[in-house]
């Protein structure tokens, strides 16, 4: 089965609660720009960024803090504190 976009930006994002969880954090701050960049790279032409966001937003919990929202709701600049363990 061929993963979907979506869940390339889920399994990051589980991964990263995961090293943050290990390391005993007891949060953890994602940046859709770093996000994003930590898939397809720094400079890539490739613009997955509002199915990025749209993960971001997927998975995040009542208790998850937004640090800074785009007016537009998505944008590289969505910024959320997500608390652990989830």
């Amino acid at each position: 089965m061929r993963t979907t976009y979506t869940e390339q930006f889920r399994d990051a994002i589980r991964a990263k609660f995961e090293r943050a969880d290990d390391m005993g954090l007891d949060s953890i701050t994602i940046r859709a720009k770093d996000l994003h960049a930590a898939i397809y790279g720094e400079t890539s032409s490739i613009n997955r960024m509002p199915i990025c966001c749209s993960a971001m937003l997927d998975m995040k919990q009542e208790f998850d803090t937004f640090i800074y929202r785009p007016p537009s709701g998505k944008g590289p600049l969505l910024e959320i504190e997500y608390r652990l363990p989830r």
